[in-house]
Order: C-alpha cells, then sequence, then structure tokens
C-alpha cells in the first residue's frame, strides 16, 4: 500500500476520485459495512479514545520529544523531488506503539492529536496523521534557527495561574509574558548553576523544567504587537531579547568565550501572526532596540549591522521598533560576558526609573575614578557607541564629558568632572572588554511563582 500512494503530495487525481466514488457506492452495498458494526462496539471505541483528547499539553510534549529521538529523520525524495528533515507515518505509529504500549489505532489517534497541536505536519499540508507511508515533518524542523516552534501554537497567550507577579501586572498579555519568559529561563540558569559552572546544558536540555519552558515559549507565535505602545514596546523587546540569549546559549552551548560566530546571532523567535516574520538576536538589537541609535564603532557595527537593518526594513520588523531611542541601553543589554550589565526584568510600569537604576549601577561598577593620578577609565562598551550620547560631538573628549555628567552618576560624578574639566591634559581612557562567559542577574528581580 505504501508504494502506491504519493507521500508527500496528494494521492487522488479527478480520475482517481471517480473511481474512489464508484468503489465507495459498492462498497454500500456490501454486506460488510459500518452499520453492522454493534452500538456499544462503537461506544466501546469513542470510550477508549476520548482519554487521548485529554492529555496534557506537558504530557503530550513529553511524549513528542521521546517519538522524536526514535524515528528516522532524514532527507527523502519522491518523484524528484526531495523533502529534507522528514519522517515516515507508518515508522511513527510502530514508534508510538513501543513507546505506549497501545494498540495501533490508539497509537495512530495520539499521532493526530499530536498533528492538531502542532508538534508536526504533513510536508505540503494535504494530509491528516496515517499509518501510512506519507512524510511529514516537526515543526522544530522547519526553521532551525527559530528556537520557539517546537510545535505551531494555537490559542490565546495561557500563563499558569497565580504566575503574574505584583511588579510585572500591567493588563498588558505581551508584556507580562516576556517578563514570565525571562524570569522562567533564568530560574533555569540558576537551579542548574553547576551544569552550568561546568558548561554542561545537556542535563538542562534533557530536564523537565526546559521542556516546560520550550512549550511556554511557543505562546509568542500569537502575541498581539500592534496594540504595544513606545513605552511597553522596550520592556517586550529588552526581556525577549535575554530570553533568546539565554535559550541560544543553552541550544548552542556554553563556552568560555560569550563572543560568538555570527551565526549564534541569527537565532530568533517568531512573534506574532501579525510581523510575518522571525525576529533574530541581530534583529531585535539593532532594528526593534536600537533603531534609532547611531551604528556602532568598528567596521563589523558600520557594515554588516546597517546590512541587516536595511533587510528588517523590507518587512514589517520596522513597524514594531522603539520609536525613541535610549542610550543607556548600552547597559541594559547582557551578551553574557564578564563586562556586560546584568540581567533585569523589566516592565512597562518600571521600565524608566529601573533602565536609569540599571544604568547608574552598572557604570559605577565599571568606571575607575583615580583622583589622586587624575585618571578615568571608562568600559569599552561605551567606546562601541559614543555617537548615541552626543551625535552632534565631534570631539571624543566632549562626547565623554557628556556621556559622563549625563548619566547622573552617584558618589563618583563629581571627582568625575573634576577630571574631565581638564579632558585635554588627562584623557580618558577605555578598558578592554572581557568576552569570558559570566551569567549575571540582579537576584532580587528573579523571583518566579
Amino acid at each position: 500500500r505504501g508504494e502506491s500512494r504519493h507521500p508527500a503530495e496528494s494521492d487522488s487525481s479527478p480520475m482517481e476520485a471517480e473511481s474512489h466514488s464508484d468503489a465507495s457506492s459498492a462498497a454500500a452495498d456490501d454486506d460488510i459495512s459500518v452499520a453492522s458494526i454493534e452500538t456499544d462496539d462503537i461506544r466501546s471505541i469513542t470510550s477508549d479514545l476520548s482519554d487521548i483528547e485529554l492529555l496534557e499539553d506537558q504530557e503530550l510534549g513529553n511524549l513528542v520529544d521521546k517519538l522524536r529521538a526514535k524515528v528516522s529523520i532524514q532527507d527523502r525524495s519522491w518523484r524528484l523531488r526531495t523533502y529534507p528533515k522528514c519522517f515516515i507515518g507508518s515508522e511513527a505509529v510502530d514508534a508510538l506503539v513501543d513507546l505506549t504500549a497501545e494498540s495501533r489505532q490508539r497509537a495512530l489517534h495520539i499521532g493526530q492529536r499530536m498533528l492538531q497541536a502542532g508538534y508536526f505536519a504533513h510536508v505540503v499540508n494535504e494530509h491528516a496523521f496515517e499509518d501510512d507511508y506519507l512524510f511529514y515533518r516537526f515543526a522544530s524542523d522547519i526553521d532551525l534557527e527559530c528556537l520557539n516552534k517546537v510545535r505551531i501554537y494555537q490559542g490565546e497567550i495561557s500563563l499558569p495561574p497565580d504566575s503574574i507577579l505584583t511588579e510585572d501586572a500591567s493588563g498588558n498579555p505581551a508584556v507580562e509574558l516576556s517578563a514570565y519568559l525571562l524570569r522562567s529561563i533564568i530560574k533555569i540558569y540558576e537551579t542548574n548553576a553547576a551544569a552550568i559552572a561546568k558548561m554542561d546544558t545537556k542535563p538542562i536540555l534533557d530536564s523537565q523544567e526546559f521542556s516546560q519552558f520550550s512549550q511556554l515559549v511557543t505562546q509568542l507565535q500569537v502575541v498581539d504587537l500592534t496594540p504595544l505602545s513606545s513605552s511597553a514596546r522596550l520592556p517586550f523587546w529588552l526581556n525577549i531579547f535575554h530570553t533568546l540569549i539565554l535559550h541560544a546559549t543553552l541550544k548552542a552551548g556554553i563556552q568560555a568565550s560569550a563572543l560568538r560566530p555570527l551565526e549564534f546571532y541569527r537565532c530568533s523567535y517568531a512573534i506574532g501572526s501579525a510581523s510575518g516574520s522571525d525576529f533574530s538576536l541581530l534583529d531585535i538589537e539593532h532594528t526593534m532596540l536600537r533603531g534609532k541609535l547611531s551604528k556602532p564603532a568598528g567596521w563589523g557595527g558600520q557594515l554588516l549591522v546597517p546590512l541587516f537593518v536595511r533587510l528588517s526594513s523590507k518587512n514589517k520588523r520596522k513597524d514594531w521598533r522603539v520609536l525613541d531611542g535610549d542610550p543607556r541601553l548600552k547597559c541594559a543589554l547582557s551578551h553574557l560576558a564578564a563586562s556586560s550589565p546584568p540581567i533585569r526584568v523589566y516592565t512597562d510600569a518600571n521600565i524608566l526609573t529601573a533602565l536609569q537604576a540599571q544604568t547608574q549601577n552598572f557604570l559605577e561598577k565599571q568606571i575607575v575614578v583615580d583622583p589622586a593620578s587624575r585618571r578615568l577609565v571608562l568600559p569599552e562598551l561605551l567606546q562601541w557607541s559614543l555617537f548615541d550620547f552626543s551625535p552632534e560631538s565631534t570631539s571624543k573628549s566632549q562626547l565623554d564629558y557628556k556621556i559622563m555628567l549625563g548619566m547622573r552618576m552617584g558618589g563618583k560624578r563629581e571627582q568625575m568632572r573634576a577630571i574631565l574639566t581638564d579632558f585635554a591634559t588627562h584623557p580618558v581612557s577605555f578598558d578592554t572588554f572581557d568576552w569570558t562567559f559570566f551569567f549575571s542577574v540582579l537576584v532580587d528581580l528573579t523571583r518566579i511563582a
């Protein structure tokens, strides 16, 4: 039977449909018909299958992970066309029988429930899940760079009861979801501190808590970005950037250096059906958050970043970016390096005060002031985007001066003012950025119900 059907495309032409109709008429006259099945048998079958519909997302997700590990996923060809990374329906039923010790009929219905929940689909979306030689592909294999497509989420945003902390409650589902996602993955890092220290992410990826997070993050697919105000976009994109970089780091593996190849920053989330596109780390940082700010210093920032911004402008990404560029973003974005700012959870209620406090906290710790030698050393992070702070200035020293006085620094402000008034004699220097991997978060903001 497997050889008689097309594994990828529709298996009936108009002529075949006519022959099927004739066959159906003949079947209607046959003594062996559906009508001959006893009513009690029908009720029994229905009862046997009803519990499958009640499977919780977590149970179904765990079974999908086991199924994915058991079936053969590979590129398959049919009639000179290749279908990448797919598996065969009948082999999946075999695997489900082995995994669940259920009948073949129940295994088939479990597979149908998985397809309905969006975990996989027919390669050209022309068949339901069938016990046949048909090609199917897991949602997570459709786009290998997109990390929140372990399934295609259907429904509305739904967080666990009492999961929203008081400080996160804003009435804005998108911002509340972003805050909850960030707190969730922060908790994963904190509860697996020993594995993180050993740079061993496998036990984390195999854990139930990561599986739950992977299910939860699929809800970003249905976020409505349209009603987000400018003040709400800033905390939303900051939280999503940090959630994505923490997620991508676990998937790619922790390394001694947080400096990654360009491919790493192409990891993305599918966010909002209205946007029509995935958002990568590059998109979020340089289009959604920094789109209104200057290009980063250096040839990479001058050439590569504008290229990605131009590519982003060809779709709807720019419609959802932060409208007012804030230079303090440099002190809020973490790349998980020793010289990066700590991660913080933001809401539309606390964004302005929290961003200012984050900036002061970071610079107070990073800036070196020595009044005796009149020496001032600033973090190299600021040097990369000097024109964010004062785009009209041409003198580097003037920029340094405006940066420091504009930050409203605490106890170091007057010391810096004294040094900077004579900047011609005592130029400011920059410390080298330390790219050593370092997970840092403001502890008082990591609580999660």
